[in-house]
């Protein structure tokens, strides 16, 4: 009983540390995403990512870039939902103005640079923008900007 009675606070007070160290941190994470274009050229686009740690900011981003336009979506089969991320800016050539830029990412940094996204994940994040983070996946959205 004596060994017993040893150990016992030790073991407690380790059990009880690695429960709020791990209650307490989260993994670094992708939080949110934002589309500039602009510079010499209007069409190219370029993405920021917003993180709950630090670097908080990361310019450019690595992403999956997709355009989307609404007139030609009705009528396209189901597209490959996947991705494949990229920091090099995207350019959008040629612009139509019913196009729409579209901006990627894995919520984890660490996540590998392609794979598959839930289909409801890309309908809702690529397709119809009706949300920003879904299925452990971040987008953004943004108009064509085809003035030259």
């Amino acid at each position: 009983m004596t060994k017993f009675g040893t150990y016992l606070p030790s073991a407690v007070t380790l059990i009880v540390f690695l429960g709020m160290t791990a209650c307490g941190s989260t993994s670094r994470q992708l939080q949110s995403i934002t589309i500039s274009s602009g510079g010499n050229v209007s069409m190219q686009y370029t993405a920021t990512g917003t993180f709950n740690k630090a670097p908080a900011t990361v310019s450019p981003l690595p992403v999956s870039w997709y355009v989307v336009n609404s007139e030609v979506m009705a009528n396209m089969s189901p597209p490959d939902y996947g991705y494949t991320l990229t920091s090099e800016p995207y350019s959008l050539n040629p612009c139509v103005l019913t196009d729409t830029v579209v901006a990627l990412a894995p919520m984890d940094p660490n996540a590998p640079t392609s794979g598959g996204i839930p289909s409801k994940a890309y309908q809702d994040l690529v397709v119809t923008h009706t949300v920003s983070v879904e299925g452990g996946f971040v987008a953004a959205a943004a108009p064509a900007n085809c003035s030259q």
